[in-house]
C-alpha cells in the first residue's frame, strides 16, 4: 500500500472529511465524515471519489432523491421526532414518541410501508406469508379486542356459552333461553360492553353475575361482584334447587342423603351431611349468615 493521500478538509457531495479513521482490508483508507445533515459517518477514500457529488452519509443520493423529512409526521400512533444516526447499513432511521408516552427509533422504509405503528405495546401481530403485519396499538389492555384483555374474554365468555352448543355450560345458559342482549353483540357489541363495565365499577377481582337467573345478559340485569358473591347467587342444578346442598345417590337414606358445602375464598368448605333437604339447607343457610352472605 502506497502513501495515503490525506483527505482531510475536502468535500464530497455532502459528505466533509474529518481525519484518517484507519485503514481495512480490501477498502483502503477509511476517513471520518460529517454530512450536511449532521450525522458523522466512515467512508472509504475509494467510496468518496467514486460517489463524487453524490456521497453522502445515505440520506440523499442524486441518482433518486432527495430524503424526505419525516419530522412531525405521523404513522399510526407514531409521531416522528427528528432524524438520529443511520443502521450499520446506511438505511435512514428516525425517533418517534409512542401515544402511550415510549420512544422508539424506526427505519424510514418501517414507517412509510407501515409495518411499524407503535412502539411494541399492546400491538397485535399477525404472519401474512413470511411478512410480519403490525395492527394499530398503544391503546389501554381493556379496549382491546384480545383474548390478553380480562374484560374481553368476560364477553367472549359470555357469548360463547350462550350461543355455542358445544359449550360444556351452554344447557344452562343457551339452552335455557338464555341471550346476550343486542347492544352488546354484534360489531360494536365488545366497545358497548366496555363502556357499560367501566361505568359500573368493573375490576380486575369482580365477576360478571346476572341479578334475575332467568334473564340474560343486559344491561338492567347485570351488576359486577366478588366470586363469593356470584357463587351464592349462582342458580343450583341440582335436585335440590339451592347453591350448596346436593343429593348423595351413593348413601342409604337412614345415614344421610343430603351434603352441605359452601365456597370460601375460593376454597369449598364442607359442612356436613343430613337425612332430609330441609336441614342440608338450613346449614347452608347458617353457613351463609356466618361469613356474611346472608342477612337474617
Amino acid at each position: 500500500m502506497g502513501a495515503v493521500i490525506d483527505l482531510s478538509g475536502q468535500v464530497f457531495g455532502k459528505l466533509t472529511v474529518v481525519s484518517y479513521a484507519g485503514s481495512r482490508n480490501g477498502n483502503g483508507a477509511l476517513w471520518l465524515c460529517k454530512c450536511d445533515c449532521g450525522n458523522i459517518t466512515i467512508k472509504s477514500g475509494k467510496m468518496l471519489r467514486h460517489h463524487g457529488k453524490y456521497a453522502s452519509c445515505g440520506c440523499y443520493d442524486g441518482r433518486r432523491k432527495r430524503l424526505v423529512d419525516l419530522t412531525g409526521q405521523r404513522f399510526g400512533n407514531l409521531t416522528v421526532l427528528h432524524r438520529v444516526e443511520n443502521t450499520k447499513d446506511s438505511k435512514p432511521q428516525w425517533l418517534c414518541q409512542c401515544d402511550c408516552g415510549n420512544q422508539k427509533i424506526v427505519q424510514s422504509k418501517h414507517l412509510k410501508s407501515g409495518d411499524v405503528k407503535s412502539c411494541g405495546c399492546g400491538k397485535g401481530i399477525k404472519r401474512v406469508g413470511k411478512r410480519t403485519q403490525f395492527t394499530p396499538a398503544c391503546r389501554p389492555i381493556i379496549e382491546l379486542h384480545s383474548h390478553r384483555n380480562r374484560l374481553y374474554n368476560i364477553w367472549s365468555g359470555m357469548h360463547y356459552r350462550c350461543e355455542k352448543p358445544n359449550a360444556s355450560s351452554y344447557e344452562f345458559y343457551g339452552g335455557r333461553g338464555i341471550c346476550v342482549c343486542a347492544e352488546w353483540s354484534g360489531k360494536k357489541g365488545f366497545d358497548h360492553f366496555r363502556e357499560w363495565a367501566v361505568a359500573h365499577g368493573y375490576a380486575d377481582d369482580l365477576e360478571i353475575d346476572r341479578i334475575d337467573n332467568d334473564l340474560g345478559y343486559e344491561p338492567a340485569n347485570c351488576r359486577w361482584v366478588t366470586h363469593q358473591e356470584n357463587a351464592f347467587n349462582r342458580r343450583a342444578r341440582g335436585r335440590s334447587g339451592i347453591v350448596g346442598v346436593s343429593f348423595r345417590k351413593d348413601r342409604p337414606s337412614d345415614i344421610g342423603a343430603w351434603r352441605a358445602c359452601i365456597t370460601v375464598e375460593g376454597k369449598s368448605k364442607y359442612i356436613g351431611t343430613f337425612k332430609t333437604k330441609e336441614e342440608a339447607i338450613a346449614a347452608r343457610k347458617k353457613a351463609e349468615m356466618e361469613i356474611g352472605l346472608r342477612k337474617e
